[in-house]
């Protein structure tokens, strides 16, 4: 992902919790059971607790801490965005899939590959729920893949509606479109690279939530290192992009 180096540069920590092998052959997070999308159980409460663990150790500004992941790591920043809304300040879902989108291994199967899942309306609030209805405005970027043959590239649509509708719950307890302005959409293309599109959201004149589409791309983290796998160069530089949009939020 090159988020080491612009750790770096930028002066922040990097956390990389890793599954155990036990817990998933592809040590992926089990995103789609229950247990799992719940406040204060399985594996979100584990992150967290690895949070306070580090923030114990090191000095860290708790009101600047963000989650982001790609695949079931997006699918469980995903969980701990809507869960932990007081925790995580911002998140990053890049080629996942909502909170709640199923309960079971084969139902995340079907979803995975078919991008249909439950009425992201009703799912958002569900997620505003999790996190304990508060009025706190959850920032969130969304990328994918359109070329993505492992998670089909419907289930972002499908994020980006559910958290419309959370943080319009979370501006004012109502489902009445309060905390949406009009969104803006513009392309560009990297250099030799791919095309993108990326479509933005404000809420009270500061961003909210942006989405980018890179034309061709498949299941990768965008502008990490061409040499490895789930990696595409060719795309916008994600890892930059996210800081940057992450740093403007604090809790």
């Amino acid at each position: 992902t090159r988020m080491n180096s612009h750790a770096e540069d930028g002066g922040f920590l990097v956390l990389y919790p890793a599954q155990k092998l036990s817990a998933n052959p592809t040590r992926c997070w089990n995103w789609f059971t229950p247990r799992n999308q719940a406040r204060g159980s399985g594996e979100p409460s584990e992150i967290v607790g690895i949070v306070e663990q580090v923030s114990r150790q090191y000095s860290i500004d708790r009101k600047r801490v963000y989650v982001a992941g790609l695949s079931a790591g997006a699918s469980m920043s995903a969980i701990l965005a809507a869960c932990y809304p007081d925790v995580f300040a911002a998140a990053a879902i890049h080629d996942g899939t909502m909170y709640k989108a199923a309960s079971s291994l084969v139902e995340a199967q079907k979803v995975m590959v078919s991008g249909k899942a439950p009425d992201p309306e009703r799912l958002g609030a569900e997620a505003w729920a999790c996190g304990g209805k508060r009025p706190l405005p959850v920032p969130v970027m969304v990328w994918h893949g359109q070329g993505d043959n492992v998670v089909n590239s419907d289930n972002a649509e499908l994020v980006v509606r559910q958290f419309i509708a959370l943080n319009d719950l979370a501006d004012d307890g109502k489902s009445n479109g309060s905390a949406k302005e009009a969104a803006n959409t513009k392309s560009g293309t990297v250099d030799g690279g791919h095309r993108y599109t990326v479509t933005s959201y404000r809420y009270r004149g500061r961003p909210l939530m942006e989405y980018y589409e890179v034309a061709e791309m498949g299941h990768a983290w965008s502008g990490g290192k061409d040499s490895l796998m789930f990696s595409d160069g060719k795309g916008p530089d994600a890892s930059l992009l996210i800081w940057n949009f992450f740093k403007q939020f604090s809790r």
